[in-house]
Parts: structure tokens; C-alpha cells; sequence
């Protein structure tokens, strides 16, 4: 999913998920580069995989993803951080 950015103040960025939430920046619109991977670090086991994400349009930022064990997750993407689980 591409950032929600309608007035174009902020870099392209693309956000996929898996296993883990990963953030692409995209430059010159040829070129992306995986700049993180974000993944629940509190767990010793693998993750379950992630199935749904969005983004907060207030806050570009901050992005809430679900997984299939049915966590809840709210992330900053700047600090790579869970705000709330």
C-alpha cells in the first residue's frame, strides 16, 4: 500500500506485509530500497504472518497492521517502534 500522501509533502513510500511489515522508499520512480522490516521483537517464536494493515491519514507515520493469531498492532514507521499491542 502507498502512502496516503494527496498533498505530496512526504517521500514515496510502499508498505507490504508478511511476516513482517516491510517499508520501501521509492526514489525517481524506478528504484525501490527496503529501508525496514519491522516484526513483533516481544515474541521468541516466529510471528504469525500479518493480514491486514492501514495507515493513519492524520498521522502518515503511524500504521495499524493485524495478524492471523488475531495481535493487534499500532506502528511508527519513523522509530520502527510498536506504540501499542
Amino acid at each position: 500500500m502507498w502512502i496516503p500522501d494527496s498533498e505530496d509533502n512526504h517521500p514515496d513510500i510502499l508498505v507490504t506485509s508478511a511476516e513482517s511489515l516491510k517499508v520501501w522508499n521509492i526514489t525517481n520512480n524506478q528504484t525501490a530500497e527496503l529501508s525496514s522490516s519491522l516484526s513483533n521483537t516481544q515474541q521468541t517464536e516466529l510471528s504469525a504472518p500479518l493480514t491486514s494493515f492501514d495507515w493513519n491519514t492524520q498521522y502518515l507515520n503511524i500504521i495499524c497492521t493485524s495478524s492471523l493469531d488475531t495481535t493487534c498492532s499500532i506502528w511508527d514507521i519513523s522509530t520502527g517502534q510498536t506504540i501499542k499491542q
